[in-house]
């Protein structure tokens, strides 16, 4: 194992790889160490669905906001440059990973949502027309291998042709091939539990073995785990923004029948990304996915979650599925701020980068978010609005009145997705009443004066932002 090398990664995600496989390709001369247990636990790239999606992840009035039509503008350019991207790594791992691109997005609305589904739905048709991208309103009916029960059916569908998937444990194996044939690169088996320094100087990291490497320039792309990482330079922490684990759960089944050709998703929903299935291989399919923001790892999926998935995919996927054997359950740490915005560039200790936060788009975004960081630790600027970085207070893109309104939103449209039903006497506006008395609970007792988002309005309750950030 090397004990000095240039510049040391932490992680081995698709955002550490992207940014190492980058790192490699603009300056090969450069030694390189990537850490990162070899197994991957809670790598929220190797438990993901890794749909390459823009458009389908948008969320109603998510383009109201400058910061939002950034990251949009990133994550178009992303969709850009992946077919070069899998070209170059492709090439680089001397034709052993044969990894591929799939093509093709049905958006479907169906009758297991609620309002917010709805205008979800009208604000990926919008966006698509108004950035005229290629996309086709289509039969539901016409969809290969979409068959949900009659009472969750699809009334509407969306195929966004440009749009699609990416094998993410392929995509992993890939850039360890490009690695194993690079002599500059190192591989470790470890955590990095501390940053070193001495005095103001950046020295390294200690590993989770006890050894520690030299190098000049250190980045943090360890997912949810890079807040504890930072345990080690507490001044530092207390100036970046706080992170938490978005913990998912999604599942591989084994089908009777083939696999659909293309994705099949429901919009974004109440505090988590939607119904989803993605094909696998021939006969088998990705279920997703959950999400549950704590400020702590989880080790093993929530049987809530497992159920919920469960019966999604036998009643809005496919009613044939109820003879699919479940292959495989996935647990991931979606890496997510306390505004849900990326932590991105250096930090005020020279040398240390962070590429972090950034929820479900970092693996999508991975070739445009390793260009950034490249640059700035060779000694560039980056193409990343520098409002991303680590160190910073809360980014106060929603009001509080819209934040009082989507909190009261999600957690309805929650409700309804896992079986609410009212009675019919009126209950509708008491109900409302009470999920808004919950919701303000959460303002009065931080005192915020901005919108909190939903899925972090428990995050704020139990004072794991407070208004130090």
């Amino acid at each position: 194992m090397a004990n000095s090398v240039d510049c040391l990664i932490a992680g081995n995600g698709a955002l550490a790889s992207a940014a190492a496989f980058e790192l490699q390709r603009r300056a090969p001369g450069l030694k390189i160490a990537i850490v990162g247990p070899a197994h991957r636990p809670g790598s929220a790239s190797n438990a993901a669905g890794a749909m390459l999606n823009v458009f389908a992840e948008l969320d109603a009035g998510t383009l109201d906001h400058e910061i939002h039509r950034h990251k949009f503008e990133l994550a178009r350019q992303a969709t850009k440059r992946w077919r070069g991207w899998v070209d170059a790594l492709n090439a680089a791992s001397k034709g052993t990973a044969d990894l591929r691109i799939g093509f093709g997005t049905y958006v479907i609305k169906n009758m297991a949502g609620d309002e917010q589904d709805d205008a979800a739905y009208a604000a990926i048709l919008s966006a698509l027309q108004t950035y005229q991208e290629p996309h086709e309103i289509v039969s539901p009916a016409a969809i290969s291998g979409f068959s949900p029960s009659s009472e969750q059916r699809a009334l509407q569908a969306i195929h966004i042709p440009g749009e699609g998937l990416i094998n993410p444990r392929r995509l992993l194996a890939a850039y360890e091939a490009a690695f194993a044939a690079c002599p500059s690169i190192t591989v470790i088996d470890a955590r990095v539990t501390d940053v070193l320094q001495s005095g103001d100087k950046l020295t390294g990291v200690r590993l989770s073995d006890g050894s520690e490497i030299s190098a000049p320039k250190v980045l943090l792309a360890n997912g949810a785990d890079a807040g504890q990482t930072l345990n080690s330079l507490p001044d530092l922490k207390a100036r970046v923004l706080p992170l938490f684990y978005g913990i998912g759960a999604a599942l591989q089944l084994k089908i009777r029948g083939a696999a659909p050709a293309a994705v099949i998703r429901t919009p974004n929903r109440a505090l988590a990304c939607g119904i989803h299935m993605v094909p696998q291989s021939a006969n088998q399919v990705y279920i997703g996915a959950s999400n549950q923001v704590s400020p702590w790892p989880e080790f093993s999926p929530r049987l809530t979650s497992v159920h919920f998935l469960i019966d999604a995919a036998m009643r809005q996927l496919n009613s044939t599925f109820y003879n699919a054997e479940l292959e495989r359950t996935f647990l991931g740490y979606r890496p997510t701020s306390a505004d849900t915005l990326p932590m991105i560039g250096e930090t005020s200790v020279p040398g240390l980068f962070m590429l972090t936060g950034t929820k479900r788009d970092g693996l999508h975004n991975s070739p445009v978010y390793a260009q950034d960081i490249v640059d700035r630790i060779l000694g560039g600027p980056g193409v990343i609005d520098r409002a991303l970085l680590p160190e910073r207070k809360v980014i106060r893109w929603l009001s509080k009145d819209d934040g009082l309104r989507l909190g009261v939103m999600h957690l309805r449209s929650a409700g309804v997705q896992h079986g609410l039903t009212m009675p019919r006497s009126n209950w509708e506006p008491m109900v409302t009443d009470m999920l808004l008395r919950h919701v303000e609970e959460v303002y009065t007792k931080t005192g915020v004066d901005y919108g909190i988002p939903p899925e972090l309005l428990d995050i704020y309750r139990f004072g794991h932002v407070t208004s130090a950030h």
